[in-house]
């Protein structure tokens, strides 16, 4: 939990977990905070072997949206969204 706490401490940068949740796996990244939110996404997805699909959704660990936040700095995601550093990848999954 201190690590999580201290992810926006001094520096020029974080470290953020990101978990593609349809394979439940979680991949440690260290980025720049002026680093969007997207450019980790795309580092992210290379890492998983996967690539973007429509539908898919992006939220903090804690529950907070942010489908609509893919150009806004890591920092500014971290300090006003998400507070830890863990981003979940999520995708609709198909369905009749």
């Amino acid at each position: 939990m201190m690590q999580e706490r201290e992810a926006m401490g001094g520096g020029n940068e974080v470290e953020v977990t990101v978990v593609y949740v349809p394979a439940s796996k979680s991949e440690k990244f260290t980025v720049r905070k002026s680093d969007t939110l997207q450019l980790l996404l795309d580092k992210a997805y290379g890492a998983f072997g996967e690539k973007p699909q429509q539908g898919d959704t992006y939220f903090c660990k804690s529950g907070e949206n942010l489908t609509g936040d893919l150009s806004k700095t890591i920092e500014a995601v971290i300090s006003s969204k998400c507070r830890v550093a863990v981003i979940e990848i999520r995708r609709q999954t198909g369905g009749a």
